[in-house]
This record gives structure tokens, C-alpha cells and sequence, in this order.
């Protein structure tokens, strides 16, 4: 059978150069490249060669309009050459059974527990924020630097950490609150799937995340590394149980419209057909 395009999905870029380069060797196969976290950490031989290996690529994908430039920026490529398609997730419905009662609030998180992520972040604000319980499922190297904290900052009774859930649809129907301080991302699969659960998102602004969560609208997009500003937005929506709920429908709302599998199915689709030259 003959292989028509090589598609690299990767974290950034050099994850995957040596076998990009390789697969540039075969005659007639078509490259394309999808970039989910492009930071920029490398040194300058590193970025030489990213760029070396950016214009390789018949067709080069970010998962956001935001990573997208800043991808064009690294590697030095036109602007606008990097195309932008929304990473999609299933539908498993929406779940408001309990989320607007005045009782204790569960606010939820599905992350590595990584220092990117931010999580210490929420665990400080757990402090001034009585009234609310934080649920993460992950795993990763900072599960005891986490729990330490938590037990620092006297709120660990409030806090628990799980393993990661491979299907985490019936973890956050027991979600009031979604939230993803994260200190850096592209696009993040978690809080696409926190909307189409019909739930309000508090998220930093970082990479392509203002594409997703709207400000004011189905959530609330903070700075990052501020414990004050993400304070601030999660006691809002555990003060303000219909507020979740207005936030929460108009994510799933928006969720359904721009961020299904279909719609990026259709998007690669579409994207195959001109790298082939289909009509």
C-alpha cells in the first residue's frame, strides 16, 4: 500500500524532527506537522534546525490561532503559513443535576501534575475560598510537592487528588467549576470537554485559550500566576450559582458550534484533499 502523507502530531516540533526529516526522503510523500504546545525553549542551533525542518513540511498545523503565530514566529516562516484547526472531543452530554445548589462547590481539574499546570496556584487560593472543594485527576511528578502544600496551607481536607480517568465524563459531572491555571498551553483537550459538560471554565491566558474560553461569557480567563485574579474569578461563580449556570450553557453552546469532532474531521479532511490536489 502506498503512504500518500506523514502526519506528525506533536507537542512541538522538535519531538519529531529527526523522523521528519527522514520521511523527507521518500519520494512523492506529502509531510504535514501538528504542533499542540510550541514553546520556545531551545537554544539557537535547535531553533536553526526547527526551522531547517519547518520547511520540509508540505503543510504545517497549530491547534489555535495564537499557537499558530507564534509557531511562524519561532521557526521564521511567513505569516499566516501555519493553518489553524481546532482539536475537537466527543459529545457525552451535558450533566446539571446538582451544580447550582448553595452548598459546597466542587471545583475540578484534569492535568499533569506539573508545575505548567499550575496547580499550587488553585491550592493557594483554596485558602481564602472556604466554601469549596478542589477535585484533580492526573498523575505526574508533583503529586507530593502538591499534597505537602495542601497540607501546609492547612486546606489538604479540602483537597483530592486522583489518578487519571481515561473517560473523564462521569468525574466532572460531579464538577460545579472547571479550572486550568496553567502557566503555559496550545490549545487543552480539558477544558473543551469541561464545556461541552455544560460547565463554567476558569482558565490564564495563555497560548490559544481566549480562543476557547470567553471571557465574561462561559467563564472567566485570568492572568497567569496570579493567585488574586483566579481567587477572584472562582469566587465569583461559588458565590453566584446562577451565573454557573448562564456560563455553563453558553460554553456547551459554543462547544457544539466550533470545537466537535466533526467540525475537525472536516478541517483535516479539507486539508488532505489540497495536499493531494483533490478537487
Amino acid at each position: 500500500m502506498k503512504l500518500d502523507i506523514f502526519q506528525a502530531n506533536l507537542t512541538w516540533l522538535p519531538a519529531c524532527r529527526e523522523a521528519i526529516v527522514a520521511a523527507s526522503t521518500i519520494l512523492g510523500l506529502r509531510l504535514l506537522a501538528v504542533e499542540h504546545l510550541p514553546i520556545d525553549n531551545s537554544g539557537t542551533r535547535s531553533r536553526i534546525m526547527t526551522c531547517f525542518t519547518s520547511r520540509r513540511l508540505d503543510a504545517h498545523v497549530a491547534v489555535g490561532v495564537a499557537a499558530a503565530r507564534s509557531i511562524e514566529l519561532r521557526a521564521m516562516l511567513p505569516r499566516n503559513s501555519v493553518r489553524t484547526i481546532y482539536n475537537g472531543v466527543v459529545d457525552h452530554g451535558s450533566a446539571e443535576e446538582h451544580r447550582y445548589s448553595l452548598g459546597s462547590t466542587v471545583i475540578g481539574c484534569l492535568a499533569r501534575l506539573d508545575y505548567l499546570k499550575g496547580l499550587d496556584l488553585v491550592l493557594e487560593s483554596l485558602v481564602d475560598l472556604p466554601g469549596a472543594t478542589f477535585v484533580v485527576a492526573g498523575r505526574g511528578k508533583e503529586r507530593a510537592a502538591l499534597e505537602e502544600l495542601a497540607e501546609t496551607l492547612g486546606v489538604a481536607p479540602r483537597v483530592k487528588i486522583l489518578d487519571w480517568v481515561e473517560s473523564p465524563a462521569e468525574l466532572m459531572k460531579t464538577f460545579d467549576v472547571f479550572v486550568l491555571p496553567s502557566r503555559a498551553e496550545g490549545f487543552p483537550l480539558s477544558i473543551l470537554e469541561a464545556m461541552l459538560m455544560g460547565l463554567p471554565v476558569v482558565a490564564t491566558d495563555v497560548g490559544s485559550v481566549r480562543e476557547a474560553v470567553q471571557d465574561g461569557e462561559t467563564g472567566f480567563v485570568v492572568k497567569s500566576d496570579d493567585v488574586i485574579d483566579l481567587t477572584s474569578a472562582l469566587r465569583q461563580l461559588i458565590d453566584q450559582p446562577q451565573l454557573r449556570r448562564r456560563f455553563g450553557t453558553r460554553a456547551r453552546a459554543v462547544a457544539l458550534e466550533r470545537f466537535s469532532l466533526a467540525k475537525m474531521i472536516e478541517g483535516y479532511e479539507s486539508l488532505y484533499d489540497e495536499m493531494l490536489g483533490v478537487s
